[in-house]
């Protein structure tokens, strides 16, 4: 049975126009593969068979297809790059899209977050959709907590400005130093204001933009210097639309 998750987003980028055989080669470099995405194909074009009106039986419903959120957790003391597929019944996310570029780098962008960033083509851009994503990389997608908890290398979360009376950047602030409950580190990254923070397992980044605030979680990291190639490119490369 294929995948959700790849239905979901087959169906978001078909209705925005794009063709098979694209989509074919974006999932082919993220890892999927052949007989996955022709399962979810099939699946997608398939007529749904007359529902049966039985007088002594309930007709039989078609199952929604669930839509996949993802939720940024950081947690003092936790994994900070820890993001969980919540099902919800819901009209499918605003699509986002990732293609690749002459670098050989990957760009996805999240219309409805307001962002977009590269990545490397080897690695994953998990449940793409709303305004969060989580970027995987082979040996994390691999490992026995990816299965279990949904691990990320990287969690991006748009948030939407609160009504208050706070600045953005006192609120960012305040966000990060109550979510971390750690030293909140003023920073300044892809032409972006903000403060840095770490848990136990992570490095927690929020980005002060024009339109909303952007958290990022970096699995394993405890600074700046000590992200991966791959973590380094995403955060160097983040730009709000």
């Amino acid at each position: 049975m294929p995948s959700p998750e790849i239905i979901t987003y087959l169906q978001s980028q078909l209705a925005t126009g794009q063709t098979r055989e694209n989509l074919v080669a974006l999932l082919s470099q993220n890892g999927w593969q052949p007989q996955d995405i022709d399962a979810a194909f099939v699946a997608i074009t398939e007529p749904t068979p007359p529902l049966a009106t039985p007088v002594t039986s309930k007709p039989r419903s078609v199952p929604a297809i669930p839509a996949f959120l993802i939720v940024v957790v950081f947690v003092a003391g936790g994994a900070g790059a820890f993001y969980y597929f919540h099902h919800k019944k819901s009209a499918a996310p605003t699509p986002t899209s990732s293609e690749a570029n002459a670098t050989g780098l990957v760009t996805y962008v999240n219309a409805a977050g307001n962002y977009s960033f590269k990545y490397l083509p080897t690695w994953k851009a998990v449940s793409p959709g709303s305004t969060g994503v989580g970027i995987v990389s082979p040996e994390t997608k691999a490992s026995p907590e990816y299965a279990s908890l949904g691990i990320a290398d990287v969690a991006i979360q748009a948030n939407s400005y609160a009504s208050t009376t706070k600045s953005h950047s006192d609120l960012a602030h305040d966000y990060i130093s109550q979510a971390t409950g750690n030293t909140v580190t003023p920073i300044t990254q892809s032409g972006l204001s903000g403060y840095s923070s770490t848990t136990q397992s992570s490095l927690s980044i929020i980005l002060i933009g024009q339109k909303n605030l952007y958290t990022l979680s970096f699995l394993g990291a405890k600074s700046l210097s000590t992200l991966s190639a791959g973590q380094q490119i995403i955060l160097q490369s983040f730009t709000e639309l």
